[in-house]
């Protein structure tokens, strides 16, 4: 397992990626707004644009109380996910 101070570096890094993908989107949907220099294709990403504004927003409830299961803390999941990157390179 990572140390403290490296599981917070990680942890700042992804929240800085995440807002860089937000950016791109955002910029993404902007260029497909004009529909003459972009193939169909490129354009429909107007149509699910709303993918990108707001965070999705789920409720476990249910798979929770039908199967007896608990979701893994997300900070868990970056720190393993981070850790098996680490290990392949």
């Amino acid at each position: 397992m990572a140390p403290a101070g490296r599981r917070s570096d990680d942890l700042k890094a992804n929240d800085r990626l995440g807002s860089a993908v937000e950016d791109v989107a955002r910029l993404l949907v902007l260029v497909a707004s004009d529909e003459r220099a972009l193939g169909p294709l490129i354009r429909e990403l107007t149509e699910v644009s709303y993918q990108f504004e707001h965070p999705f927003v789920l409720d476990s409830t249910a798979t929770q109380t039908t199967f007896v299961l608990a979701p893994t803390p997300w900070e868990d999941v970056l720190v393993r996910v981070i850790a098996s990157y680490r290990e392949k390179a």
